[in-house]
């Protein structure tokens, strides 16, 4: 799904972080511009309350988001993008108007959740096409599991290309090691964690696109 957020706006997000999340100055811009896409997508649809019944997040939180003055988590962006009927995704540039076959290594379109410490890099030219491809990097003492799993339709792949990270599909865990993958249908409720002492890099592919 495409979302109805303004180029600017997108691109104020757009940024580095330190391993730990907390470079101040970027998790506090990103946070505005997050509140700001996140209301201008409300707007005119839903109340406050509305949102908050349909997304399981209390109004206050939500109305703190929208203002800047919290840090979304993963989790709470996932719940609020899934009940305005848009997709994380979304929050990355789009590709332009014309047609794009390749993607730049310097040109990837990035996503930061200071909060969490994520950092998403697409690799596919968007999110239109039947799979997505991204770069993740996942800090040291990130826990998918101290909060409800995902789930979602499709199929997701994921690869370690660096560190260690625990994925648990349906209650079962694995821990995957450099180079390791797992592949998995995901409806099934599933989260990771970086189950090592460095920052987690891994790829995940996504068909039919739904990040």
């Amino acid at each position: 799904m495409k979302g109805p957020f303004d180029q600017g706006s997108v691109n104020a997000i757009l940024g580095s972080i330190s391993d730990d999340g907390e470079n101040g100055d970027v998790s506090t811009a990103i946070m505005k511009s997050l509140g700001e896409m996140l209301r201008e997508a409300r707007t005119g649809r839903f109340t406050i309350e509305e949102l908050a019944r349909r997304s399981n997040v209390s109004a206050g939180r939500i109305s703190q988001i929208e203002r800047g003055l919290a840090n979304p988590s993963f989790e709470t962006l996932w719940r609020l993008c899934s009940a305005l009927g848009v997709s994380i995704g979304s929050l990355f540039p789009s590709g332009g108007p014309e047609p794009q076959l390749v993607v730049r290594k310097d040109e990837r379109r990035r996503l930061v959740i200071p909060h969490d410490g994520l950092v998403y890099e697409m690799l596919t030219p968007n999110g239109q096409g039947s799979l997505e491809i991204l770069l993740l990097e996942i800090p040291v003492g990130y826990d998918g599991g101290s909060r409800p799993p995902l789930t979602h339709r499709g199929e997701k792949f994921i690869h370690v290309q660096g560190g260690r990270l625990l994925v648990n599909v349906d209650g079962r865990d694995w821990t995957l090691e450099l180079g390791d993958s797992i592949t998995f249908d995901a409806s099934a409720p599933h989260f990771v964690a970086n189950a090592g002492d460095h920052t987690a890099h891994v790829q995940l592919v996504i068909t039919p696109p739904s990040f």
